[in-house]
């Protein structure tokens, strides 16, 4: 059965790609921070890469929320004028 995307909430998809890419970040930030474990004697670097460590997940996160909602948004504009993308589901329930 074929079914047409036709509007995506904004709001909601942001939500949703917001936390993604805050959890996304938090899984980098380990990595990130492993070579600050190498650098000797340089407390500057250590204090500058550790602080934008520590910030990256939440940037990471409000540009991902902002980012998926201006998309959505552009979308929504598209899909009015040309259509929205066909999407094929299956299932014995029926979708109104």
């Amino acid at each position: 059965m074929n079914r047409t995307l036709v509007r995506i909430s904004p709001l909601s998809a942001a939500k949703i790609f917001g936390a993604m890419y805050l959890i996304l970040g938090l899984v980098i930030v380990p990595f990130m921070l492993l070579p600050i474990l190498f650098v000797r004697d340089a407390s500057e670097v250590q204090s500058v890469g550790l602080t934008f460590a520590l910030l990256m997940p939440i940037l990471y996160g409000v540009m991902g929320f902002a980012g998926t909602a201006s998309v959505c948004w552009f979308y929504n504009i598209v899909a009015a004028r040309l259509g929205g993308i066909d999407v094929e589901v299956s299932g014995d329930e029926q979708v109104s």
